[in-house]
């Protein structure tokens, strides 16, 4: 799979970006904007690894991305622009804690 490296690039430079430019344009948003969160929402089932079945950081890491983060992205990409005005709010904020959480990762690893 992917070197944690990139994933980390991948996730400040097109998740945190795509779900933060979600949230700001509110209902606005085009649908092609949508089925671009829709895509990255099923490459989680190809890019990221399989959890094992042991219950340690990585697996609960991985059972989120599988079972939470594809539900709530095909969810927010049936919805389009008629989510509550909240979720927007939720999405705008999400993208800007993913940008962070993955900027700090990454800092982090290269102090090592």
């Amino acid at each position: 799979m992917l070197n944690y490296q990139v994933i980390n690039y991948f996730h400040i430079l097109i998740v945190g970006p795509l779900l933060t430019y979600i949230g700001y344009n509110t209902t606005n948003n085009d649908s092609k904007i949508y089925d671009l969160l829709f895509l990255l929402s099923l490459l989680i089932f190809i890019l990221v690894r399989s959890p094992g079945l042991k219950l340690n950081y990585r697996n609960t890491i991985n059972i989120i991305h599988y079972l939470m983060w594809p539900t709530f992205f095909i969810w927010i990409s049936y919805q389009q622009n008629d989510l509550p005005n909240y979720m927007f709010e939720i999405i705008k904020y999400l993208g800007i804690s993913v940008i962070a959480i993955h900027y700090y990762f990454l800092q982090k690893s290269k102090n090592l």
